[in-house]
């Protein structure tokens, strides 16, 4: 029987390897995952080169490319948000063309998903192709860019703030976004601009390091000492219900 399909996007300064005990999980529970490395220079580290080309062939390296914030051009991440999104939709293309081998994929029930800025990536393919997906999973989305030192305010990507989302979306947000005012406000304006109304849930006592997978390779004591663990008792335990609440919602919309 053909397998759903999950396309996911890594945050800023992140890889695809950081997402790589969720994906096994939802591996599991039947489903197909592919994480993309993106190549814009928003990752921490990529390799660069022909996919057609053998795995042995040189590349290149990109490491994560700085913004100028002296002058900070605001429509950077902007740009950089619509390659990603570029990439993501490749991926789709490419694991739908066969690229995953022998494993049967069911064109029919792709997922759309990501963190932070990669959950921006993926409102903004999801804005594009509503049709082509079956939801979309957006972790603790970067959805607005506040720089105070520089007066910068700006909601990101510009797409999906004017006209929403257009298939069921979920947002599971981090205790430290539904905070920031400036985000939170950004993320209201999602929600308030999509039909139908995206599924929406706050993670008590979390922060936005508690969305990464750092937690469940590190001692608890030391997530805690540099700030990934937010104020949550069970760091290990908390991914665990991140994963939890994302399968239960693709099954609920992607699974026949």
């Amino acid at each position: 029987k053909p397998l759903p399909l999950v396309v996911w996007s890594h945050g800023l300064t992140g890889t695809g390897d950081e997402h790589s005990l969720m994906a096994c999980s939802l591996a599991r529970k039947g489903m197909v995952v592919a994480l993309v490395q993106h190549c814009d220079g928003s990752s921490s580290r990529v390799e660069l080169g022909d996919p057609e080309e053998p795995s042995s062939a040189p590349r290149s390296v990109l490491y994560y490319q700085h913004p100028d914030y002296a002058n900070y051009d605001v429509h950077h991440r902007q740009r950089s948000c619509e390659q990603r999104a570029d990439e993501l939709e490749d991926t789709m293309k490419r694991v739908l063309g066969g690229d995953a081998g022998v494993l049967p994929v069911d064109a029919t029930c792709v997922v759309v998903g990501g963190f932070s800025f990669g959950g921006a990536t993926a409102a903004l393919l999801a804005h594009r192709q509503p049709k082509a997906f079956r939801c979309a999973i957006l972790h603790d989305s970067w959805f607005h860019i506040e720089l105070k030192s520089r007066g910068v305010n700006v909601d990101l990507p510009s797409q999906v703030h004017e006209h929403g989302l257009r298939l069921p979306s979920f947002l599971l947000t981090s205790d430290q976004f539904a905070k920031w005012k400036a985000v939170a406000r950004a993320t209201d304006r999602v929600r308030e601009r999509s039909h139908p109304a995206p599924a929406h849930a706050v993670l008590p006592g979390t922060v936005h390091g508690n969305f990464m997978e750092v937690n469940m390779w590190m001692p608890t004591f030391l997530t805690k000492l540099v700030g990934f663990s937010g104020h949550v008792d069970d760091p290990h335990g908390t991914y665990q219900e991140l994963i939890d609440h994302t399968a239960e919602f693709i099954a609920k919309h992607a699974f026949d």
